[in-house]
């Protein structure tokens, strides 16, 4: 499991990497600041299994910010559409908690959805939570066949999942944009 983690650490890092070629300068201070936040979440995911909202509620503003910047037509859509994320996924988290019993999506997960919405724009959200699902499956079946029985009822953390997913997004969205 800490193979596929550092995997998608790497695959990440080598992007940012490439981005620095591509980037203006602004651009790369804000990738800066969103590829270091989105590492110490999953970090912190990873050990603690919590998403700090230092990360999950700071990227909000930063990322206003950056929409205030690139695109700041935007802004008022990007905001309002944050804000209906964050209180779709929050009744679609305590319902399932209700109907199933336990928790399925935490509330850090949930604040971080509603964030890199602002970052990337709710058109690239269904993307974005496609690739973290698809990398949560995999380590899913990783974990039971490794596990067996036991993987199945192991908690997995979600948010190394979703912010390998916003980065990708984000990136994939900011390089159309500067190659427009």
């Amino acid at each position: 499991m800490r193979t596929y983690f550092l995997s998608l650490f790497a695959i990440a890092m080598a992007l940012f990497a490439a981005g620095l070629f591509v980037l203006a300068p602004v651009q790369i201070a804000f990738a800066a600041c969103l590829f270091l936040s989105l590492s110490w979440a999953s970090y912190v995911d990873l050990k603690q299994m919590e998403i700090p909202d230092t990360v999950s509620i700071g990227l909000f503003p930063a990322g206003a910010i950056w929409v205030l910047i690139q695109v700041p037509d935007d802004l008022s859509v990007r905001l309002m559409s944050a804000m209906a994320v964050l209180v779709g996924l929050y009744l679609f988290g305590r319902a399932f908690s209700w109907l199933r019993g336990q928790e399925g999506l935490g509330f850090g997960d949930v604040k971080l959805i509603a964030s890199s919405t602002v970052w990337i724009g709710i058109s690239n959200l269904s993307v974005m939570i496609v690739l973290a699902a698809c990398s949560g499956i995999i380590v899913s079946i990783i974990s039971v066949r490794n596990a067996g029985e036991a993987g199945v009822q192991e908690k997995m953390p979600f948010g190394p999942h979703l912010a390998f997913s916003i980065w990708i997004v984000w990136l994939w969205t900011t390089h159309t944009s500067v190659t427009a």
